[in-house]
């Protein structure tokens, strides 16, 4: 489907860039972070929206939200809560970020890639094995909000560039974690432990 169907599905405005944070609101997906990081570009970038999507406690919901009134930048913010289909959510979003402080594998990196959608993360735990800088995406420390801004503004600026991670990225899930590999790799290593 297109970008415009997708964002019709899930009720997001059609004409905005729009980054998309997937992933549980739990302190570990780095969402403070994030929010403090992208709330200057906001408010210079008149156009730009923020999608998240996932549910948490009442108690960190109402944190994050608390955060965002006071960063005033809560009209710029969808929580989406639950998605049922990820796919569109990623197809919707110009760019996806991933601002966790620690991801042991990074499962949503390779769902946007699949759809085609550049990624800009933290430097953490799995996602430094599934991301390449400069080619899938944009990897910046975490907690460095001038850098993760940079990252976003960069992607955001350039749409040749985010064209091209986008095509690198989706190539990326089909030669690496597209589900017949995955079985050839498990049946491989079987052999090899049983033998």
């Amino acid at each position: 489907r297109t970008q415009t169907e997708a964002r019709a599905e899930l009720g997001l405005t059609r004409d905005a860039t729009l980054i998309g944070v997937p992933g549980t609101l739990r302190p570990m997906k780095g969402h403070p972070f994030f929010f403090d990081a992208v709330a200057p570009l906001l408010h210079q970038r008149d156009e730009t929206r923020v999608a998240v999507t996932g549910q948490g406690t009442s108690d960190f919901s109402y944190r994050l939200k608390e955060q965002i009134l006071g960063l005033d930048i809560q009209d710029r913010i969808s929580f989406l809560g639950w998605v049922e289909d990820m796919p569109a959510f990623y197809r919707a979003c110009d760019l996806v970020c991933i601002p966790s402080r620690a991801e042991p594998f990074g499962r949503t990196a390779i769902e946007a890639f699949a759809v085609g959608t550049p990624v800009v993360a933290s430097a953490v735990g799995g996602l430094r094995e599934i991301i390449k800088d400069g080619e899938t995406g944009l990897f910046v420390p975490y907690g460095a909000e001038e850098g993760l801004a940079c990252a976003i503004n960069r992607l955001l600026d350039t749409r040749d560039l985010r064209q091209e991670m986008g095509q690198n990225a989706r190539q990326t899930a089909k030669e690496k974690y597209h589900e017949q590999i995955y079985k050839t790799r498990i049946s491989t290593l079987m052999r090899k432990e049983f033998t």
